[in-house]
């Protein structure tokens, strides 16, 4: 609309200076060369402007000429660059698609024509990583480090270089630097806390966590449980591992104690805090947690620890004590046992046949019939009942155990870190689901849904 306006207020203006020229024609007269011009003013005027126009049209189409070459190396460079940028999206797009040989010729291609080492560095580096020349990878990858723009990228692909080749002090090392290029990157700190649990470095994994947390998708509940295993292993930590025989410094309860309000009926850490308090002749503290985790969680271990906590040796007062903990929770065949087990020590053989005959309500395992074939000894030393017992034990199904939920390594306590594939919190109690997996749990499996995120 504006330009409709602006050519009808050039076409007035034109026709106005016409209208004008023709009421006041005048005249112009002037001798040159011996010729005597006689004309009119508009006529001088629309000569005047043709020829400004002419002289104009004239510089413009020299001044062209002139930089025609600057124009022509403009466009070809253009192209040259429309060309480079193809084929470094071409690269990636192969990459993508694992597409080794693709990916080569295109990251080729892009270095030759872009010659910006910013931008091919990456796909070259991806490209000869899927040619398997983890080398000349690596080679691009630190070369990255130089540029500011790319160093995250670069000390990401070398940490998941030392990743693949299960240099795991070599990834924690680049996991640090990486974390503190980029303080969001949930990828990193997903693996970071990783390896300092793995390392055993648990102040450094906790503070790692503190920033995994606020990244991750953990559940409350999940977060609470992981922190609280963070702050009892670095109790365990000021304690030399094991509170036996030592006396348990006040900062090392008070993380105790801190881990046990995050984490209230997790067993392993209701049995360490027990231990640590036994330790520092705090037997109170100790007898209220194994009390108030029964109710939620009745583990076998429980039941072990608690029964010594009161006249350890004597059975009858034993039983006492054993009793007030089992009403706080529902009848479970590891309740039964245990008191059946109490009955057997105490010679009172009659109360230890109905606990075990309790037993055989639930599943029994091998602990029930091999306790069957101990009071046959004890009672009538009945050898041939018990041997009956004995091969109804051989046939009953296992205990259950702690095993890693991940490799399936077994063990009679729990553990933070598996010492066959090094998962944090994998443990479980119960039967393994599978065999046991002999090679390396490679830390890289796990996070191999972020390999195409930038981190």
């Amino acid at each position: 609309m504006i330009r409709v306006i602006w050519f009808l207020a050039k076409v007035t203006l034109l026709a106005l200076i016409a209208v004008w020229f023709a009421e006041y024609p005048g005249k112009v007269e002037f001798e040159w060369h011996g010729y005597i011009v006689d004309t009119y003013v508009g006529i001088v005027v629309l000569i005047v402007l043709c020829v400004a126009w002419l002289i104009s049209t004239g510089f413009g189409m020299i001044a062209r000429l002139i930089q025609s070459p600057t124009m022509i190396s403009d466009w070809y460079e253009h192209k040259q660059l429309a060309t480079g940028y193809r084929a470094l999206t071409q690269g990636m797009v192969a990459v993508a698609a694992g597409d080794a040989d693709a990916a080569l010729k295109f990251s080729q291609k892009a270095q030759a024509i872009l010659k910006d080492p910013p931008l091919t560095l990456l796909l070259t580096a991806q490209a000869a990583q899927l040619n398997g020349n983890e080398k000349v990878a690596e080679k691009y990858f630190k070369e990255m480090l130089a540029f500011p723009e790319m160093d995250f990228l670069g000390m990401r692909g070398l940490l998941m270089q030392s990743l693949k080749k299960g240099d795991s002090q070599a990834a924690l090392s680049l996991a640090r630097k990486a974390s503190q290029l980029k303080k969001k990157s949930r990828f990193i700190f997903d693996v970071l806390f990783e390896l300092e649990c793995r390392d055993r470095n648990w102040t450094g994994a906790l503070k790692a966590f503190d920033e995994h947390r606020k990244l991750s998708d953990l559940t409350v509940e999940a977060a609470r449980r992981k922190k609280a295993i963070l702050l009892m292993e670095i109790a365990r930590e000021e304690q030399g591992l094991e509170p036996v025989q030592t006396i348990v410094s006040n900062s090392a309860l008070k993380k105790m104690s801190q881990a046990l309000s995050l984490a209230p009926s997790f067993v392993p850490l209701v049995l360490e805090y027990a231990h640590f308090h036994v330790q520092a002749v705090k037997i109170k503290h100790a007898v209220r947690a194994i009390e108030d985790c029964w109710p939620v969680v009745q583990h076998p271990a429980l039941l072990e620890v608690y029964k010594n906590l009161r006249e350890a040796g004597h059975s009858l007062p034993q039983i006492k004590f054993m009793q007030r903990l089992l009403e706080k929770g529902p009848e479970t065949i590891d309740g039964h046992y245990a008191l059946a087990e109490l009955y057997v020590k105490a010679s009172l053989f009659g109360q230890a046949r109905d606990h075990l005959s309790d037993c055989m309500k639930f599943k029994p395992t091998k602990r029930v019939y091999l306790l069957y074939a101990e009071l046959e000894r004890q009672q009538y030393q009945d050898e041939a009942t018990a041997r009956e017992w004995l091969m109804k034990a051989a046939a009953a199904p296992e205990d259950p155990v702690w095993f890693c939920g991940s490799c399936y390594e077994t063990g009679n306590k729990w553990r933070a870190v598996c010492s066959n594939c090094g998962d944090f919190d994998a443990y479980e109690f119960g039967m393994p689901h599978g065999k046991k997996i002999n090679k390396e749990h490679l830390i890289l499996e796990k996070f191999d849904s972020h390999l195409s995120a930038a981190g």
